[in-house]
């Protein structure tokens, strides 16, 4: 194969510029994360205060939102009596699966105590209430009310049911802040 003088140009044009660019861009990288710690310095804003706020953002929107959800589902299905509609059915058995971050954001720094407090209330409700709503969907998804006539679908009804004005509660109390 011949190679051209103007191949042989047009290639280290080609790799000159390749190289141009990969070094620019690890200079636009890091100007941009000058910019973007100097915005949030003047803010008064760090990374770290930044992260611990994502992950309560995070954790409300995932976890909180998706358990107002499954309740709102289980009460449509299974009503909201002391006495459980049989016949209705719950399926859902979708858990949040950070429960380990989320009991961690109380404590970490930097202090937010608000949100803080708030978290330390909620969370644990949340929880509880999430592992009986997913208990409840896997009894109904597997129906085992037919093997023992709701009774098991009948204890966990009463759980789910003291749980939700605690959890309606501490979440109101979280949406403050």
């Amino acid at each position: 194969m011949y190679w051209g003088k103007a191949k042989i140009i047009r290639l280290a044009i080609m790799i000159a510029s390749l190289l141009l660019v990969a070094s620019c861009g690890d200079k636009l990288t890091e100007a941009k994360n000058k910019a973007e710690n100097a915005i949030n310095s003047i803010a008064g804003k760090n990374q770290t205060d930044l992260e611990k706020h994502n992950g309560y953002v995070d954790f409300y929107n995932d976890a909180v939102l998706d358990i107002s959800e499954h309740i709102d589902r289980y009460i449509e299905n299974l009503g909201k009596d002391q006495e459980l509609k049989k016949g209705g059915e719950y399926t859902l058995t979708s858990k949040y699966s950070f429960w380990e971050n989320a009991k961690k954001l109380p404590t970490a720094k930097p202090s937010m105590k608000e949100l803080d407090d708030a978290a330390a209330e909620l969370i644990p409700v949340a929880e509880n209430l999430d592992g009986l709503l997913a208990s409840a969907g896997e009894y109904y998804k597997a129906k085992d009310y037919n093997d023992d006539k709701y009774a098991k679908g009948q204890e966990l009804h009463k759980k789910i049911l003291t749980e939700i004005p605690k959890f309606e509660a501490a979440s109101k109390n979280s949406m403050q802040y």
